[in-house]
């Protein structure tokens, strides 16, 4: 599959921090499809099942989240808990293992779907939580990092910058291996 940007254009729409990993989730005809984009390198993974994985753990994680379900409300079960969200990292995070931060590095989630409403944060890799090793946040959009990177390099004097971001928005395109034939150009 082909990117639309080269890295340096990242770099210069907005994802400017060294350490900094954003992961941007899409799903097409049932393939979750994602982005992992650091300062340096674009990672784009295709899981041909992954929407039909995700139909299958959201309800199962979100059910044993309620204590109504809890044979004993003082004693969840941590252990099937885990095991749920170890697959949910292994779906949606072991993709992007080679870009991740160091300890104490920013992790950037922008969800889509059904992923919304997922905790990221309490993603578990079968010894620590995503949250106990990154500084993580959420987007509802890429683009938003455009913004947000405006505002920082106006805050540091740097309009040069500053417009270079507002001028060309960080656009993610997805073709299904070159199926969609005029996706590139309509990202452009």
């Amino acid at each position: 599959m082909s990117a639309c940007i080269s890295t340096k254009q990242v770099h210069q729409r907005g994802l400017k921090v060294l350490d900094h990993l954003l992961l941007s989730y899409y799903i097409y005809e049932g393939k979750l499809v994602i982005f992992a984009i650091t300062a340096e390198d674009l990672i784009v993974h295709e899981d041909p099942d992954g929407l039909a994985q995700l139909e299958y753990l959201l309800p199962l994680l979100h059910a044993h989240l309620q204590p109504q379900g809890w044979p004993d409300v003082l004693h969840p079960p941590q252990q099937l808990i885990r095991r749920l969200l170890k697959k949910l990292y292994d779906l949606l995070i072991s993709p992007a293992i080679p870009l991740l931060p160091s300890p104490a590095g920013h992790l950037t989630i922008v969800p889509y779907g059904p992923l919304h409403q997922l905790p990221f944060h309490a993603l578990y890799d079968g010894s620590r939580f995503l949250i106990e090793d990154y500084q993580m946040n959420y987007l509802p959009a890429s683009s938003l990092l455009v913004h947000l990177g405006m505002q920082n390099d106006k805050q540091n004097g740097d309009s040069a910058s500053a417009e270079i971001s507002a001028a060309h928005p960080l656009v993610l395109a997805y073709s299904d291996d070159g199926h969609l034939l005029r996706v590139h150009d309509e990202a452009r």
